[in-house]
């Protein structure tokens, strides 16, 4: 019995799975993710999706100079494979204000649906310099969580949206 267990436990989640990326990838901007037979590529400027029947490239949502990768993770929400990206702009105004977005896409058939966005932390330099430290707002307290049914709930702050799910037969 207790031989069982420890199959179970160790074949559950595959060694080859990767659903977060690594603090390098992010840095270099080009990251992948497996998880239960999707494999997604990230890049610079695209988002490849592979899902063992249909391939897809959409585009990055942003890929201007300054943009940094705060992280990204690949999971199956309610059956629903959910692509979550947080990312740095590369700043507004004379302060050079950067915000970092939330970004929640979902793979509907071919193509890279966006379900949900969002800004969740501002910060800007406390120096000239592009070595200089940052001084960074609170995070806003944002989730995405599973409902009945096959929804999702997003939240972010205040306000929460009801993601209903896709006919798309996962």
């Amino acid at each position: 019995m207790r031989w069982l267990y420890i199959c179970t436990v160790f074949f559950a989640t595959p060694v080859w799975a990767n659903s977060s990326c690594k603090p390098k990838a992010l840095l270099r901007k080009d990251c992948e993710l497996k998880f239960k037979g999707h494999t997604v590529k990230l890049l610079k400027d695209t988002v490849a999706w592979n899902d063992g029947t249909w391939r897809a490239v959409d585009p990055m949502p942003l890929t201007q100079e300054g943009v940094k990768w705060e992280r990204a993770k690949l999971e199956f929400i309610n059956n629903r494979p959910i692509l979550q990206l947080w990312l740095w702009d590369e700043g507004v105004g004379e302060a050079k204000v950067q915000s970092l977005h939330w970004y929640v896409y979902e793979r509907s058939g071919q193509k890279l649906k966006a379900l949900a966005d969002g800004v969740v932390r501002k910060r800007r330099r406390l120096g000239e310099e592009p070595d200089s430290k940052f001084v960074y707002d609170s995070w806003k307290k944002h989730q995405l969580k599973a409902l009945s049914g096959g929804a999702l709930e997003w939240s972010l702050g205040n306000n929460r949206q009801i993601l209903d799910g896709d006919k798309h037969g996962l």
